[in-house]
């Protein structure tokens, strides 16, 4: 394996479940791609790298709602069917972390305070 192998990108998350048959992601619902677009059009976001808008029916990472990754400017959020609102939360708290600009933590301690402070 190269040195900047990371089997925990999005992409290859996405690619396990893919290779065991199950596709993970499902279309953005409308709401959530406005909310989207309308961060990316906001001038307090101006500083803040966009990539994609993943929506997920099965969580991508163990107890996570959804989650930013700083290096890319990706973002995934889970799709709650029975509680939209709950998935618009999650949208809004991952935009918070992009907002602040944060990178990838180095220790729990800084992980933890990161989601402390976007909350």
């Amino acid at each position: 394996m190269p040195p900047s192998y990371n089997p925990f990108t999005l992409d290859r998350i996405i690619e396990r479940y893919r290779m065991l048959g199950d596709d993970p992601i499902i279309p953005t619902p409308p709401e959530l791609a406005a909310l989207w677009a309308q961060a990316r059009a906001d001038p307090a976001f101006a500083d803040c790298c966009f990539g994609r808008l993943l929506t997920a029916r099965l969580p991508l990472a163990w107890r996570a709602g959804g989650a930013h990754y700083p290096e890319t400017g990706d973002t995934w959020v889970l799709w709650y069917a029975d509680d939209p609102q709950r998935t618009r939360r999650n949208l809004l708290h991952e935009l918070a972390h992009k907002q602040r600009g944060s990178g990838v933590p180095a220790t729990i301690d800084e992980d933890w305070q990161e989601e402390h402070d976007s909350s």
